[in-house]
Formats: structure tokens, C-alpha cells, sequence
């Protein structure tokens, strides 16, 4: 899912009808679907744009009040809970 979303956005970024327009990246208010999509633009900012973990993660939590639900990654048959996101792009 991290490799589509960063090709799709890069394609987006790159495209000369988008360069006289803003891109914006929202998602709903469900914890599930804001923590994916947090985890998402972070991984992109430090893959893509070159920015340390905290410095993406810094950006991420600027002005906002509400907190992220820790990262979930479930397999088929072995479920993992880590820390939030920020451990998983260090």
C-alpha cells in the first residue's frame, strides 16, 4: 500500500496540469483510517522528500490536538502491535 501511495502522489506532484494546484491529504475523523493516513504522508516525507523521521513526525502532530492511535500491522495469522509510526520510520 506505502509503494502505490507514494507512486500515485509522486505521479500527482510531478504532473504539469497539478503544477498550479494545491494537492491536499485528508481523511475522515475514524482513528483507524487518520493513523493510516498519518503513517502514509510521514512515510512519503522521509522516503521522498528526504526529511528525518522527526522532522516528518514533528509536521505531523504541529497544531494538532487529537491523538493518533498507536500502528497496527495485522498479517493473516500473526498480529503485531508497535508503538506509534515514529518508531516504524526510524
Amino acid at each position: 500500500m506505502l509503494y502505490k501511495y507514494c507512486c500515485k502522489l509522486n505521479k500527482k506532484l510531478k504532473s504539469f496540469t497539478m503544477s498550479k494546484k494545491k494537492l491536499v491529504h485528508y481523511t475522515s475523523y475514524d482513528q483507524k483510517k487518520r493513523a493510516n493516513a498519518a503513517f502514509l504522508i510521514s512515510a512519503y516525507s522521509v522516503i521522498y522528500l528526504k526529511r528525518s523521521p522527526d522532522e516528518a513526525y514533528r509536521t505531523l502532530i504541529s497544531g494538532n490536538n487529537t491523538a493518533y492511535l498507536p500502528f497496527r500491522y495485522t498479517h493473516k495469522h500473526v498480529p503485531v502491535t508497535a508503538p506509534w509510526q515514529h518508531s516504524l520510520l526510524c
